[in-house]
C-alpha cells in the first residue's frame, strides 16, 4: 500500500466572518460551487446482530428502551432480551469515584446494544420486527440467529467501526435507519442504549455515557463473533444531540475539566448532528469551553439554523476551542428535529466525513475540504473549516 505524507494548510475560518444571523442575510448567495448529490444507500446489503426480546413484553416497553423506573425500581432493555448471551449486552463496573459518578460509584451498570454490518448477498436470514409501536425504526435486517456467526461481506476485509450515541432520554431504535445506511456504505455500526432515565437528574448522565461507550467498544472489538472483522485502527463515533457531547467527550473533552474524565483514544474521528454542547448556565465543557481543548482528532458538526435546543451560536463558539481539524455545516431553515430532506443531507455529509477520515479516501477528503455543498433540496453552508497547518502522521492512500 502506498504511503504518503499529507500536509494541510489553514484555508478558512468562516466563524470569524459569519454568525447565524449573517448566514440568514446571505439568502441564496452561494459561497461554494461544487454540488454533491444526496447519497443513496450504499452497495452492501446489511444484517444485524441478535436483539430479539421475549414474547411477552410489558406495555411500558419504551421505559425499558430509555431506561426508567417501574414502581420505583429501575428497568432497562437488557432484562427483556430473549437470548442475552447472543446479544451485545455487558455489565460495566463503575469506578469507585463519587466525584465523577456520584451515587453510582462502585456499582455495576448494565448496557445493551446491537450492531449492523455489511453482509454477504447470500445471507437469507429473515428480518426481525421489534414488537412495539412508537417512534423510531423497528426492522432489524437479516438478524443473526442464535448460535450463528455473522455472515460478513467479504470475509477477508476488516471494516471500520462507527459507534452511534443517541440523544438524551432517547433510545437506540431512533438511530437504526441511519445505522443501516452507514453499514450499506461499508461500516460496522454499533449502537448502545444509554438508558439515561435510570440516572435521574445527576451528573452521571454525562459521565456514565462515556464510560459505557468505552467499555462497549472494548467488548465489541474482542468479541468472538464480531471483533476479528473490525479494524481497530479505524474507529469513529457519531452522535445526535446529547450524543454530540458524548462524542466530543470521548475524543478528548473533559467533563467540567475533571482529570479522570473518560476519553477513548482508539476513536479517530467524530461526527455529530445537531450536537448539544451546553446551554445557558449548563456547559459540561466549562463556561469558556476549555474542556474540549484536548479534542485533537477530526470532528464535524451539522448544525440546524433554527435549533431551539442545541444553540447554533454556542456550538460555533465551542468548536473554536478544539485542537484538531474541525468542520461544521449549517442547514438553513431546519430545527432540532431534522426534516427528511435535512436528514438526507446530514447522512450524505456523514459518509463523506467518515470516508475521508476512517477510510482515508484522498478523493473524498478533497471534496469535503473544498468548495462543497450538498444538492438535496435544502440550502447548506460550510461555516467552520479549521485545519491544522501540518498533519504529520502518515495516512494510507486508499480506502
Amino acid at each position: 500500500m502506498q504511503i504518503f505524507k499529507v500536509r494541510f494548510f489553514r484555508l478558512l475560518d468562516l466563524t470569524k466572518l459569519l454568525s447565524i444571523g449573517a448566514l440568514a442575510a446571505l439568502g441564496t448567495v452561494r459561497l461554494w460551487s461544487w454540488p454533491i448529490d444526496v447519497l443513496p444507500d450504499g452497495p452492501y446489503e446489511v444484517a444485524s446482530s441478535n436483539f430479539e426480546v421475549v414474547d411477552q413484553i410489558p406495555t411500558n416497553i419504551v421505559d425499558y428502551l430509555k431506561g426508567g423506573f417501574d414502581n420505583g425500581s429501575p428497568v432497562y432493555i437488557s432484562s427483556l432480551l430473549k437470548y442475552p448471551n447472543e446479544a451485545l449486552s455487558i455489565t460495566v463496573n463503575v469506578p469507585d469515584d463519587p466525584s465523577l459518578y456520584e451515587e453510582h460509584a462502585g456499582t455495576q451498570f448494565p448496557i445493551a446494544g446491537y450492531v449492523v454490518y455489511p453482509t454477504a448477498s447470500t445471507n437469507t436470514n429473515e428480518d426481525y420486527i421489534f414488537p412495539f409501536i412508537g417512534e423510531g425504526v423497528r426492522t432489524f435486517p437479516k438478524m443473526d440467529k442464535p448460535g450463528d456467526f455473522p455472515k460478513f461481506a467479504d470475509g477477508f476485509t476488516r471494516f471500520p467501526l462507527i459507534v452511534r450515541s443517541h440523544g438524551f432520554r432517547s433510545h437506540g431504535l431512533w438511530d437504526l435507519y441511519e445505522m443501516r445506511f452507514l453499514a450499506s456504505h461499508g461500516y460496522v455500526v454499533a449502537c448502545l442504549f444509554h438508558g439515561d432515565d435510570r440516572l435521574r437528574e445527576s451528573q452521571s448522565q454525562y459521565t456514565l455515557r462515556t464510560l459505557s461507550v468505552h467499555e462497549f467498544i472494548t467488548n465489541l472489538i474482542t468479541h468472538p463473533k464480531y471483533g476479528h472483522l473490525i479494524d481497530t485502527q479505524r474507529i469513529g463515533i457519531s452522535g445526535t444531540s446529547f450524543g454530540g457531547y458524548t462524542g466530543l467527550a470521548l475524543l478528548g473533552g473533559k467533563y467540567l475539566n475533571h482529570p479522570s474524565s473518560v476519553n477513548d483514544h482508539r476513536i479517530k474521528a467524530g461526527f455529530a448532528t445537531v450536537p448539544w454542547i451546553g446551554s445557558v448556565g449548563n456547559k459540561p465543557f466549562m463556561e469558556d469551553h476549555s474542556g474540549i481543548v484536548g479534542v485533537d482528532d477530526p470532528f464535524m458538526a451539522v448544525i440546524a439554523e433554527h435549533d431551539q435546543i442545541a444553540d447554533p451560536q454556542l456550538i460555533m463558539d465551542a468548536l473554536q476551542h478544539t485542537s484538531g481539524l474541525t468542520l461544521a455545516f449549517v442547514l438553513k431553515g431546519e430545527g432540532h428535529g431534522l426534516t427528511e430532506l435535512g436528514a438526507k443531507e446530514a447522512r450524505t455529509l456523514e459518509v463523506l466525513f467518515f470516508d475521508s477520515f476512517l477510510k482515508h479516501s484522498g478523493t473524498t477528503r478533497a471534496i469535503l475540504l473544498g468548495e462543497t455543498f450538498v444538492f438535496g433540496g435544502l440550502e447548506d453552508h460550510k461555516i467552520i473549516q479549521r485545519i491544522p497547518e501540518e498533519e504529520p502522521e502518515e495516512i494510507p492512500n486508499g480506502g
